[in-house]
């Protein structure tokens, strides 16, 4: 039986548990020739895409990285992973070359970004096969909650009844929600963080003053 890994969350996180996971076994398993498949990964994400997460979809320019290209594309970059990597379309091709694209600026926006995260997760889904580890994403689903069954067998109920049995399970959950100032949700003119950007820019009023509470990505976004 191959060894089933769950990992909660399909953000830059999760695909960089991805990533790290190939790379671990691709270093334990020289030759797969068989074709058995020796390990499963199923990513839980409850958004539609896998990949950008909450810091980076957002569609607008001017919300940037705050750390340099070259730090971020480093953490997630493989040469083997590369050399591995065969598109079935130019999709996965189309979007990194936008990204690469951006080589006058050191803080490219982050919607680019999340499509480079999108990216690397078709390439190691892809790259995975050959090397007997099948990679699952369960786009539009969230994990409810985790019981230990026994050991080495932990059960995942999700958002869409079902079940799911896993011997390893990797919280990736990223940004999550604030639980501070919820007594002021539902006050007008209040935005809690994570917001819809859209959605608050066209409600916030010109004419009024604006006071960020914080002093994180959003409020730099």
């Amino acid at each position: 039986m191959p060894t089933q890994i769950a990992v909660i969350g399909g953000g830059a996180g999760g695909v960089a548990m991805c990533l790290k996971l190939y790379d671990q076994i691709s270093q334990k398993i020289v030759n797969n020739n068989s074709g058995e498949v020796v390990a499963e990964i199923t990513v839980f994400e409850k958004a539609a895409v896998v990949g950008p997460g909450l810091p980076y979809s957002s569609p607008y320019k001017c919300h940037m990285l705050n750390f340099p290209k070259k730090i971020m594309m480093g953490v997630f970059d493989s040469t083997a992973l590369d050399n591995a990597a065969e598109p079935d379309n130019g999709s996965v091709e189309e979007r990194e070359t936008i990204y690469n694209s951006y080589q006058e600026t050191v803080f490219p926006p982050r919607h680019l970004y999340g499509e480079f995260l999108a990216n690397r997760a078709e390439q190691v889904q892809k790259a995975a096969k050959k090397i007997g580890v099948v990679i699952n994403f369960r786009k539009g689903t969230e994990v409810l909650n985790v019981k230990k069954l026994s050991e080495n067998q932990l059960q995942l109920e999700t958002s869409t009844e079902e079940t799911f049995i896993a011997n390893y399970v990797v919280l990736a959950t990223g940004h999550m929600e604030s639980s501070r100032y919820r007594e002021l949700k539902g006050s007008k003119g209040y935005h809690h963080n994570p917001f819809d950007a859209k959605k608050a820019l066209e409600s916030f009023d010109p004419k009024k003053d604006v006071v960020i509470i914080g002093t994180r990505k959003t409020a730099i976004d």
